[in-house]
């Protein structure tokens, strides 16, 4: 018999309400093969910690305070 390990993805949340952010994340962990391995609430920490965590996915809210997500993701490629 084959043991067979369940990769899971892992996601950044990025969003300016941190109830947002919470509800999102608890649904999204709640899924398989899904895990949210950090959050951020602005452009700078968004940066940070996909230097810091290097998730697979990050979901980006388009309206960021001081920024937009707009930027973020053009920094990010």
């Amino acid at each position: 018999m084959i043991a067979t390990e369940t990769a899971e993805a892992r996601i950044l949340l990025v969003d300016d309400h941190p109830m947002l952010r919470h509800g999102l994340a608890s649904y999204i962990n709640q899924q398989e093969g899904l895990l949210v391995c950090g959050e951020a609430e602005n452009l700078e920490q968004g940066l940070s910690r996909i230097e810091s965590l290097d998730p697979g996915l990050v979901i980006v809210d388009i309206t960021l305070r001081g920024s937009d997500g707009i930027e973020l993701i053009r920094r990010i490629r």
